[in-house]
């Protein structure tokens, strides 16, 4: 397996963003910190990030038992309108977001029922995964997330009392958007 130092620029990149808004003298910030976007499962960005979804495949360098924390984009917009709406509330907070954290093997099950096509996945090694044609910073991405992951704890969340949509109900609500033949 490769090391995490291939992330580093892109982790210490987020956390100078991070710091600068800290520093700079804001009244009130908050930082989101969204996990894996749901959008990347519908057209365009899945034409990248899973280009063998469209034959029925999720074929990635996730291990089968990687759980991958999952938002949705409208999740990550509605605790951004609830830090503008009482940002003394959430000021000063590091917000880790995810709904729920789902296996690929999952994944494919919800994607199956949602589309009516069978949707398997496909765990490859790295090498697999780039010979397959997967982009080497997504395989990199893949690797991390066998090893790390996202840490949202889904559960603290509650207390924001902003509800968090499922995968299932993302899926059904951009089945349009999700090409399965």
């Amino acid at each position: 397996m490769a090391s995490l130092s291939w992330s580093r620029k892109y982790w210490t990149d987020k956390w100078d963003v991070e710091q600068a808004v800290r520093a700079a003298g804001f009244r009130y910030w908050t930082v989101l910190r969204p996990a894996f976007m749901m959008e990347n499962f519908a057209q365009p960005k899945a034409a990248f990030m899973f280009p063998h979804l469209a034959a029925g495949e999720i074929a990635t360098a996730l291990l089968s038992s990687t759980r991958m924390q999952l938002i949705s984009a409208d999740d990550v917009g509605a605790f951004a309108r609830a830090a503008f709406d009482d940002p003394s509330k959430h000021h000063g907070k590091n917000i880790e977001l995810a709904a729920e954290a789902l296996t690929m093997p999952e994944v494919a099950s919800v994607l199956s029922r949602v589309t009516g096509r069978p949707v398997v996945n496909k765990s490859l090694t790295p090498e697999q995964a780039l010979g397959r044609g997967l982009f080497p910073g997504w395989v990199r991405s893949q690797e991390w997330s066998n090893q790390v992951g996202y840490c949202a704890s889904i559960a603290d969340l509650k207390a924001y009392g902003i509800a968090l949509t499922s995968f299932e109900q993302w899926a059904q609500d951009h089945r349009g958007q999700i090409h399965v033949v």
